[in-house]
């Protein structure tokens, strides 16, 4: 269940993280190396515990900069206890933890950083049918137009027919 909800934050970071980048109040590029675009320096010091935010950093940058460096600067690092996950790949990069408000002052002063949301846990609340009461199970939801052959696992009867002659589109 956490791995989805991350998943599901990280999907929505990143897809606001391409729609930012290319903002009008987002006008800091530089084409310099990521250390020289460091925010300015926050004399306090990180504080455990607060809520977990997703930050995804600005691949706009021809150079974007490494996890570690931007945990570097709100004095964290990836072994931190706060600190859940991090992300330095080619499609993104980033990181997951949990953070009081000035560390989140923080990091929106920081030019090379796009997205900082509050992590978001996505759950279903949907009642099944217990096994007692009854031995089909209910479906949560209902998608209409959905890809051929779903049919076959998503009811409790078999399909009949001949395959041959079944109509897949």
């Amino acid at each position: 269940m956490k791995f989805f909800a991350v998943s599901a934050a990280l999907f929505l970071a990143a897809t606001t993280a391409a729609s930012y980048s290319s903002s009008p109040w987002n006008n800091t590029l530089s084409t310099s190396p990521s250390s020289a675009t460091a925010a300015p320096d926050t004399s306090s010091t990180h504080q455990s515990g607060g809520r977990e935010y997703v930050v995804i950093f600005d691949s706009a940058y021809p150079e974007p900069p490494h996890v570690a460096d931007v945990l570097s600067r709100i004095d964290l690092s990836s072994n931190h206890s706060d600190v859940r996950y991090t992300f330095n790949n080619s499609a993104f990069r980033g990181f997951v933890a949990n953070m009081k408000s000035h560390c989140i002052a923080a990091l929106n002063n920081m030019s090379d950083v796009a997205v900082v949301e509050e992590s978001v846990s996505i759950a279903s609340t949907s009642p099944m049918k217990s096994r007692v009461q009854s031995s089909r199970r209910t479906t949560p939801s209902t998608r209409n137009s959905a890809p051929w052959g779903l049919q076959r696992i998503s009811t409790a009867a078999t399909v009949s027919g001949d395959p041959d002659t079944m109509d897949y589109t």
